[in-house]
């Protein structure tokens, strides 16, 4: 559950290199397959938007990796809510399961988006 703590976390963090990942989520079924195909292409669009700062491939891969490595991960898709925020920068990445769906959505830039909505 996303709390308020999380929220201020996020916003103190403010990282110079932030990218911001927001996917509604299947939670049964077959259509539980479609989460990591929505996660695979939001890495593509953040790819791309740190490309647009003039972030090496290098490091944006190295600060992507570990959301890549969900991709894979049959157990994490197999318990989630309706929507996922994931948080990522050169120190790391904060998962949070939301009760409610969002929509797809990639951001990149200084600090974190914490508004999927806006």
């Amino acid at each position: 559950m996303f709390s308020r703590t999380d929220l201020t976390t996020l916003i103190e963090t403010a990282p110079d290199v932030g990218v911001s990942l927001y996917l509604p989520t299947r939670t049964h079924g077959r259509e539980t397959r479609q989460n990591p195909i929505m996660l695979k292409n939001l890495l593509g669009q953040a790819r791309d938007g740190l490309a647009k700062l003039n972030i090496a491939d290098r490091e944006a891969a190295m600060v992507l990796a570990p959301a890549a490595a969900l991709v894979e991960d049959f157990d994490f898709w197999q318990h989630q809510d309706h929507g996922l925020a994931l948080f990522l920068s050169e120190t790391g990445m904060q998962v949070h399961k939301l009760p409610i769906s969002v929509p797809e959505l990639a951001v990149t830039g200084h600090g974190f988006h914490i508004l999927p909505g806006v």
